[in-house]
C-alpha cells in the first residue's frame, strides 16, 4: 500500500481534531450562537465538510468524484468567507484584496475537481499558508483566532487530500 494511502487515516484524525480544536478552543463563543457571522459560518461549514468526507469514505464504495466535489467547494468557498466579512466591516482595502482570492482560488477549485485533484490538496494548503498567515495579524476585519483557525483547518485538509491521491490515479481520473 502507498505511504500516503496508509496515512489517510491518521489525516481523517488529524483534521477532526483541529477542527475541534478551532470550534472549542479558538473560537471564542460557540459558532452555533452566531452563524451569520463570516468567522464563526466558516467554522460551522468546516464541521459539515469534514462530517461530509467522513461519511463518504465511510460508504462501502468510493464515490471520488463526489469527495473531490465536496474538496473543491471548500476550496472555492474559502476566499468567500474573507470578502464577506471585508464586505460587513465596509473595508474598501479589504474588498479589493479579497476579491482577489475569490477567482484565484475558485480557478484551482475548479482545475482540481475537473482534471488534477492535486490542485485541490495544493490550493488548500497554499489559503492557510499564505492567505490566512498574511491575514493573522494584519486584518480588522477578521480576527486572528480565526486566521489560526482556518490555518490550521487548511493544513490539515490539505494533507488529506493529499493522502488520497493514490485512489484518484488509481480510479484513473
Amino acid at each position: 500500500m502507498n505511504l500516503l494511502a496508509r496515512l489517510e487515516r491518521p489525516a481523517f484524525i488529524l483534521l477532526i481534531a483541529v477542527v475541534a480544536y478551532a470550534w472549542i478552543g479558538l473560537a471564542p463563543e460557540s459558532p452555533l450562537r452566531h452563524p451569520l457571522v463570516p468567522p464563526y459560518f466558516a467554522t460551522l461549514a468546516a464541521v459539515l465538510v469534514t462530517v461530509q468526507l467522513v461519511l463518504l469514505r465511510s460508504l462501502p464504495r468510493r464515490r471520488l468524484k463526489l469527495e473531490r466535489l465536496v474538496q473543491a467547494l471548500f476550496l472555492a468557498g474559502m476566499p468567500l468567507i474573507y470578502l464577506w466579512a471585508a464586505w460587513l466591516a465596509e473595508d474598501a482595502a479589504g474588498l479589493r484584496l479579497e476579491a482577489i482570492g475569490v477567482p484565484l482560488f475558485g480557478a484551482l477549485a475548479l482545475w482540481g475537481y475537473l482534471r488534477a485533484p492535486v490542485l485541490l490538496g495544493g490550493g488548500i494548503l497554499a489559503h492557510g499558508v499564505a492567505w490566512d498567515a498574511w491575514h493573522h495579524g494584519h486584518s480588522a476585519y477578521m480576527p486572528d483566532w480565526y486566521a489560526l483557525g482556518c490555518l490550521l483547518v487548511d493544513v490539515a485538509m490539505g494533507l488529506l487530500v493529499f493522502t488520497q491521491l493514490p485512489a484518484h490515479r488509481r480510479a484513473g481520473d
